[in-house]
């Protein structure tokens, strides 16, 4: 079952451009929160590599994040694990990783971004704190 065991990460297709959206084998899987969306975006967006606590809080909090702010991101990433599975994301030394299970980071664009201009598509991104890293690549 999709929303608690998971799937393997072959299995699942996470859609970044626009608003986040996660397919697996049998349909979208909803993410609860607009945090957890975001939280799950930077790890995606750096797939394989350990996403910083510290960063995570700036990104998703800005300048001035709450007292709480890693207590409430551990509550994000535990809602996650529920989401997407336990194993899926590791707790690394400082920070989180997605289980990459071999696979690779391959940007694409929606069918209906192609037949956009760029405009359209940076538009889309506009308000996410997390754009600016959507665009380095």
């Amino acid at each position: 079952m999709i929303g608690r065991g998971g799937a393997t990460l072959a299995d699942m297709e996470f859609r970044v451009l626009g608003p986040l959206e996660v397919i697996g084998p049998r349909g979208p899987l909803a993410i609860a929160s607009a945090r957890q969306r975001a939280v799950l975006a930077l790890l995606v967006l750096d797939l394989g590599r350990t996403v910083a606590s510290d960063r995570l809080v700036d990104e998703i909090w800005g300048e001035d994040p709450p007292p709480s702010a890693l207590h409430a991101l551990r509550v994000h990433v535990a809602g996650l694990r529920r989401a997407l599975g336990p194993d899926r994301i590791q707790t690394q030394p400082g920070g989180y990783q997605l289980r990459t299970a071999g696979a690779t980071w391959t940007p694409s664009l929606p069918a209906a971004a192609t037949s956009n201009s760029s405009r359209s598509c940076a538009a889309s991104l506009r308000g996410h704190r997390f754009a600016r890293h959507s665009r380095r690549a």
